[in-house]
């Protein structure tokens, strides 16, 4: 594996894990929470937020040995689309505000999601938040962008698709509300397109039986027609389950093609 010298750092160092941080709470007061993960050696870290429904394999694994900070959150029932975006955004306004407590770049910040967690981390990539710079609350003050986004077999234009039951269970209301076409298509991240969104690295198994290909590949061309930089890593022979990659004979090093693209994205950035 080629050296990635933009996160190599001495492993002299070693913040502690802290238990689960509360970064906001739901309307009905549940705390919504988020787990860090130190990076390796001293000094300011680029972060990784990792939205870990539907993800099924731990990044932190990959990314904290090489200087990067991570943080994971597991979303609470949203019952919309709009309330679990909601919730990623809050998460990146938190974690922005308090960088410093974690020896954090509050401008090198990655988002990274696979399956539901990857739709949302498609839809919350390109649907920026601007800070609310009256807000009484800090946090909000923040902006919710981030610098890189990585997604694994996420969906990104659901108009016309079969949903798996926990991204449709985020459309419910919708749904109920205008009917199953106008909610596939408001609820698609390829309706909310910015110029301003941060490039994309989209990482499919070829033979995905929950969500097909073809949306990465949809997703990847929507985004380089707006003048977003946006890359696919294509797994053959690969399912749904990203830790069923590693068990295909002579599979990609797409673990190593990923932390390159990463490396690159956030020293542009």
């Amino acid at each position: 594996m080629r050296v990635l010298s933009l996160f190599l750092v001495s492993v002299a160092f070693a913040a502690t894990p802290e238990p689960a941080i509360v970064y906001a709470e739901t309307s009905h007061g549940e705390p919504l929470t988020m787990h860090f993960q130190p990076a390796s050696g001293p000094g300011i870290h680029p972060a990784a937020l990792v939205i870990r429904t539907g993800l099924d394999f731990d990044p932190a694994a990959l990314l904290a040995p090489l200087g990067i900070a991570v943080f994971s959150i597991d979303l609470a029932p949203a019952g919309n689309w709009r309330a679990g975006a909601g919730q990623v955004r809050r998460a990146i306004r938190y974690l922005r505000h308090h960088a410093s407590r974690w020896q954090s770049d509050p401008g090198h910040l990655v988002l990274i999601g696979g399956g539901t967690g990857g739709y949302l981390a498609n839809l919350v990539g390109v649907m920026g938040a601007d800070p609310d710079p009256h807000s009484k609350d800090p946090v909000e003050r923040q902006s919710a962008a981030v610098q890189a986004v990585i997604v694994f077999n996420g969906p990104a234009d659901l108009r016309g698709q079969d949903l798996p039951p926990d991204l449709r269970a985020l459309l419910a209301r919708d749904i109920e509300a205008v009917g199953e076409k106008l909610a596939f298509s408001g609820a698609s991240p390829v309706m909310h397109i910015r110029d301003s969104a941060p490039p994309f690295l989209l990482l499919h198994g070829d033979r995905d039986e929950a969500v097909p290909m073809s949306q990465s590949a949809h997703w990847q061309l929507a985004l380089q027609n707006r003048g977003i930089r946006a890359d696919l890593i294509l797994i053959e022979g690969g399912r749904h389950g990203v830790s069923e990659w590693l068990r295909i004979p002579g599979v990609r090093d797409w673990r190593r093609e990923m932390l390159e693209w990463l490396a690159a994205a956030l020293a542009r950035g």
